[in-house]
């Protein structure tokens, strides 16, 4: 299924996780990707092409070593180095995946975390530096983001995709825009018979409502908005944790429009809302660090992180309240996360 994925990747995805710096491969990285390529035979999707990479890193002719101090890269990249010397640890062998998969139009990114730990009868999992990794994670159109380890050394843990039953590629997608055919006269032509004429709107044959219902409409908008910020202000998460104070975050905003797209990190989205509210900026950063600390790093926040998160999420909750009157910028926030 991963091979017939195909390459519909998303805008923001292409956007973000495309680049790479042009003279990170050199020589001998661009003889690793031409001499994995020519490998593949028929079978030379994104997925055989990430699954060749890592097969290679796991062969004999790469070495795993933590310790490179009698490697002198001197002006060579990370990239470049690894394709020369072939030896390094996991930075070195999920950078130059990462890079050269990249170069090759299919979207990539560094996962940095760490391995299992020593886990006792109590269910109580003890992580060390040394249990620190990192791995790549590949884009598929339909599936997300999904890991593979080329580190060597017998240290990757991701365990093997199973293979399935062979399925044929994808047709391609039809535009979810909506907008193919607008310009066909017989198109329209016909899409005005099925919809007929715009219906009567009983306000008169100016079309104006009169100015009483202006202001009524007003009275009521400034009354509904007192009464939600009151709500928001008094209202949260209970037991506040980095956890809870994104969820809040996450779910108050995309009841507006502005909620995160799957492909999205915390970071990203952090930022791509404070674009809307550079004010919040602060706000937004305070939450998404604390976010990342205590679901990745697992870290235990401290009671003055704590108080300072529970008064950035009440000033935030208010601050969220103005998307509900900025439709503009929905649609320039939906445009941007589409780029």
């Amino acid at each position: 299924r991963l091979r017939a994925a195909g390459t519909d990747y998303p805008a923001d995805v292409t956007g973000t996780y495309l680049s790479f710096p042009k003279t990170a491969i050199g020589p001998d990285a661009q003889a690793l990707i031409d001499r994995v390529e020519a490998g593949l035979g028929d079978h030379d999707s994104p997925y055989d092409l990430a699954k060749a990479l890592v097969d290679e890193f796991h062969s004999s002719r790469f070495t795993y070593s933590a310790d490179i101090s009698n490697v002198d890269c001197g002006a060579l990249g990370v990239v470049e180095c690894f394709a020369h010397y072939r030896v390094g640890y996991c930075q070195y062998y999920a950078t130059t995946m990462a890079i050269l998969l990249r170069s090759e139009g299919i979207p990539s990114r560094v996962v940095q975390g760490f391995l299992p730990g020593e886990r006792d009868s109590d269910g109580v999992e003890t992580l060390r530096n040394s249990n620190s990794h990192a791995w790549v994670q590949v884009y598929f159109p339909g599936y997300g983001w999904v890991d593979f380890d080329p580190t060597g050394g017998n240290l990757a843990q991701i365990p093997q995709i199973p293979l399935g039953s062979p399925v044929p590629s994808r047709s391609p997608r039809a535009s979810a825009s909506g907008d193919e055919g607008v310009n066909d006269p017989d198109l329209r032509s016909r899409a005005a018979q099925e919809i007929g004429p715009p219906p009567a709107t009983g306000v008169g044959s100016s079309g104006a409502p009169p100015p009483a219902a202006f202001a009524v409409v007003a009275i009521l908008l400034v009354s509904a908005f007192g009464i939600l910020a009151a709500v928001a202000y008094r209202r949260g998460p209970r037991q506040l944790t980095g956890e809870t104070a994104y969820g809040s975050l996450v779910r108050l905003a995309a009841r507006f429009g502005f909620g995160p797209r799957p492909t999205q990190t915390v970071y990203e989205y952090a930022t791509s809302l404070g674009d809307v509210l550079p004010f919040a900026r602060p706000e937004l950063q305070t939450v998404a660090n604390a976010k990342v600390e205590v679901a990745y790093a697992r870290r235990e926040l401290a009671p003055e992180r704590v108080r300072a998160l529970r008064d950035a999420v009440g000033r935030l909750r208010l601050a969220l309240l103005r998307l509900a009157f900025r439709r503009s910028d929905r649609k320039a926030f939906r445009t941007r996360r589409q780029r």
